[in-house]
């Protein structure tokens, strides 16, 4: 069977049309395949700024009576491009979906600057950069300004070398795919692409505080929904948890009427625990939006009074210990208190576990890549495309931490550790402030647990009953929940 699978001609695009006919391929070694390249009115006119264009379908509204008339059989899409009402002939495909988080470039040169000027020309990214970068970088900036930046994606990066600005935000997923491409055709852009790379410093952005365009990561193969033919061997290829997540955001985005113009970010992803979703940025109407929660089966129970409730408190007391911190891996802090005071190495990749340790971190002057988000370790450390090597990570916490780890604190318990046994909900910080409440009362054992989804979770799963632990992405969201 032939199949023409048509798309924009830009590097990023050819690829990922490549990616599918490979899985095509792989679904149907009958398969033989026809590409059609072709320039979509913004390819065509990049003069023009994205606020000036048209509200929808700007690089694919030119392939709409293709899919119609049958000129071709499928085409590949950047599923965030296309716009959220589709038309009644076509019917979507996607494969799975790439790391979907924005990428913050700061060229080295202008990385101790306090006055940085960020490319980028969309309203979402422009809405949440200055407040996110007032928080998360290492230099109390004296002016954030942006810019516009068109392009494909080495044109940008050339423009942020050359010096149009500072810094540049991009897809993360557009760099992914095109630096582990293994086709020959990409070879000479991977290495452009890795000496731009080689002149910046980098940080993943946050989904909790930068919630993507939505679809952003996600591939969308559009066929006509007459052609069975053809549908019945994309089905092979199909990945429905991607579509469902997808699906979810541009719902959204439509509700508040579509378009990339649009100051919202939002954000959905399967989490082993539920369904991470996050949606922060401005309505149409000028109100500010701000949702953040892991989705998980959560019970009904209430405490009858508030002294039920055992409220954040501190059970250790930290010492820090006298730790040289080696120079040839890359670190991943359990805890802000975990990087030595001492530590001073700007050249070294460090990624934390959650983001209030990357905030507490930056405000004393440290570079972050990024980090987990209080979704678990390894979560969110994909970053070997990026560096071009393999990680070595090397964690740092307190003595009494399992597995493999770098020591740099020891804790010891409080003499004041307030009583439980009248108290009925808990929520751990940490495994080992469990461990300490179990030893002290051990019949706190049937009462309702709370944490986080990560290592604590995994490690008190193991003794309280899965009915009775809950999971809460803070402190704050289960005591809301229980307190109001």
């Amino acid at each position: 069977m032939l199949l023409k699978i048509a798309s924009r001609k830009s590097d990023l695009a050819r690829l990922q049309a490549l990616l599918v006919a490979d899985a095509l391929r792989k679904a149907d070694s009958s398969i033989e395949i026809e590409h059609l390249f072709s320039a979509s009115f913004g390819d065509l006119n990049p003069e023009i700024s994205l606020d000036k264009m048209p509200t929808k379908g700007a690089f694919t509204e030119d392939f709409k009576e293709g899919i119609k008339n049958n000129e071709f059989d499928i085409v590949v899409h950047s599923w965030k491009d296309l716009p959220t009402d589709l038309p009644a002939h076509s019917q979507l495909f996607t494969l799975k979906r790439e790391d979907p988080r924005d990428l913050l470039l700061v060229r080295k040169s202008s990385s101790k600057q306090l006055h940085l000027k960020v490319l980028t020309s969309s309203p979402r990214r422009i809405h949440h950069i200055i407040p996110f970068l007032k928080d998360f970088y290492p230099l109390r900036l004296e002016e954030i300004e942006t810019a516009e930046v068109r392009g494909n994606i080495p044109t940008r990066l050339k423009k942020l070398i050359q010096g149009d600005g500072d810094a540049l935000i991009i897809a993360k997923a557009a760099l992914d795919r095109l630096l582990s491409s293994e086709v020959e055709e990409f070879n000479d852009l991977k290495i452009e692409l890795r000496n731009y790379l080689d002149q910046c410093r980098m940080m993943i952005l946050p989904l909790s505080h930068f919630p993507t365009a939505a679809a952003q990561g996600a591939l969308a193969i559009e066929v006509n929904k007459n052609n069975k033919k053809v549908i019945s061997v994309l089905e092979k290829i199909h990945c429905s948890d991607t579509f469902k997540n997808v699906r979810r955001e541009r719902t959204l985005l439509s509700n508040f009427g579509g378009g990339c113009h649009q100051k919202l970010g939002m954000t959905s992803l399967t989490h082993q625990h539920g369904n991470y979703f996050s949606v922060s940025g401005q309505k149409p109407d000028g109100e500010e939006i701000k949702e953040l929660n892991l989705e998980t089966n959560l019970n009904d129970l209430k405490p009858e009074a508030k002294e039920e409730v055992l409220e954040a408190t501190s059970f250790f007391d930290r010492k820090r210990l006298s730790t040289e911190v080696p120079k040839d891996c890359d670190l991943y802090l359990a805890k802000d208190y975990a990087l030595p005071e001492e530590y001073n190495n700007q050249d070294q990749i460090i990624f934390t576990s959650g983001v209030l340790s990357w905030k507490k971190l930056a405000q004393k002057g440290h570079w972050i890549v990024g980090s987990s988000e209080s979704l678990g370790e390894p979560w969110g450390t994909n970053l070997e495309e990026l560096l071009g090597r393999e990680l070595k990570w090397l964690k740092l916490s307190h003595t009494k931490a399992p597995g493999k780890n770098l020591s740099t604190y020891e804790l010891s318990p409080k003499k004041d550790i307030p009583e439980l046994k009248n108290k009925r909900f808990f929520y751990w910080m940490s495994a080992s402030q469990f461990n300490l409440a179990l030893e002290k009362s051990p019949e706190i054992i049937d009462k309702n647990h709370a944490c986080g989804p990560g290592y604590t979770h995994s490690e008190i799963s193991k003794k309280v009953p899965i009915d009775r632990l809950e999971i809460y992405l803070s402190y704050e969201k289960w005591y809301q929940s229980k307190i109001g």
